[in-house]
């Protein structure tokens, strides 16, 4: 199975974390480390191990026990890539929310982030990769003050936080962390997780733009289809359905892959690949409807041309496809996208 990778330009903000606080000194040593890392493609990966490494070094030298939560803070969004686009474009503080978790593969395998509502809560809880280690420590601090400082910069208002949960003990800097956070903090938690008021969601982004975030959502559906087909052995938490869904999505333009093609690319045999996703209550037939479904909906709303997203969908010609969205949909793509655009269907 292929180890775990992440975005290597999420190193900068604890290069620059580490000057602030261990002076030119440390950072330039953290550099060196990291430099047999560099790579001067944007989207270079390293693997997630090294980084772990990088922040238990840090860790030790610079001696500051809030360094997930000053790493955060000094994030530009940039470093973030698309992602960073999703959020400040996003109509809402629960889809900037849900992107970021349906696209996290992006930034870091094997690290995972789900949102789920429990009543009249939202509960956002971080699940790290391999054995107990520091640097979850570091990473998980630094996630939690991410989604809740920085989710109140971007959203220009603040959102209560119920409760702050965190599986290590407290610390010397755990008085000073719930400061930041203006939330109770609990440590030697069972999880990782913040629970916020469900209410938050609805929280509207300042800079919500409709039509670029809908061209930066497919962008990103388009790179993470990427990303898991070309590593199909990275599959830790990833359902079978995913990782068909991956596979399939990539190959579309050139017609619905086989089941033949599709377990060979993720080094299965036609049988256990069907066995399967039977298992998951599903089928390729299944599979394949519900994501074209699903692309034509998208591509639609961001205004792709008919003819386009019948192509990009894999259909043989344009009538296949009028006939699947009226299946889909009881419209015809045209009436359908206008009534989208109508101020009633808005």
């Amino acid at each position: 199975m292929a180890e775990p990778t992440i975005l290597a330009r999420l190193l900068d903000p604890l290069v620059a974390t580490c000057q602030e606080l261990g002076g030119a000194g440390l950072a330039i040593e953290l550099g060196e480390r990291a430099a047999k890392l560099d790579d001067p493609d944007p989207d270079a990966r390293v693997p997630l191990v090294r980084y772990y490494e990088l922040l238990e070094f840090a860790h030790e030298r610079c001696g500051e026990p809030l360094l997930g939560a000053r790493m955060s803070l000094a994030m530009d969004p940039a470093a973030l890539g698309i992602l960073g686009f999703l959020a400040v474009t996003s109509p809402d503080l629960g889809t900037t929310f849900d992107r970021f978790i349906r696209y996290q593969n992006l930034l870091v395998e094997g690290e995972r982030s789900t949102l789920e509502r429990e009543g009249d809560e939202v509960v956002f809880r971080v699940e790290n990769w391999g054995p107990p280690r520091l640097a979850h420590q570091v990473w998980n601090e630094a996630a939690i003050v991410d989604m809740i400082v920085n989710g109140r910069r971007l959203a220009g208002a603040s959102f209560e936080v119920r409760e702050v949960r965190l599986r290590h003990l407290a610390h010397a800097g755990a008085s000073a962390l719930a400061e930041l956070l203006d939330a109770p903090v609990r440590f030697g938690a069972e999880d990782n997780a913040m629970v916020v008021d469900a209410a938050a969601l609805a929280l509207p982004m300042p800079s919500a733009d409709p039509a670029m975030f809908a061209f930066f959502d497919r962008e990103a559906s388009r790179r993470l289809s990427e990303q898991w087909a070309a590593r199909p052995g990275v599959s830790e938490g990833r359902s079978t359905r995913e990782q068909v869904r991956a596979v399939v999505e990539v190959a579309l333009p050139e017609g619905v892959p086989s089941v033949e093609a599709i377990a060979a690319r993720l080094e299965l045999s036609p049988r256990t690949l069907q066995r399967r996703l039977h298992d998951e209550g599903s089928s390729l037939r299944k599979l394949v409807d519900a994501l074209r479904h699903e692309l034509a909906l998208r591509h639609l709303a961001g205004g792709v041309s008919i003819a386009e997203v019948s192509f990009l969908l894999g259909f043989s010609e344009p009538s296949a496809f009028h006939r699947a969205f009226r299946r889909w949909t009881g419209s015809t793509p045209r009436a359908w996208r206008a009534a989208r655009l109508s101020p009633e269907g808005a």
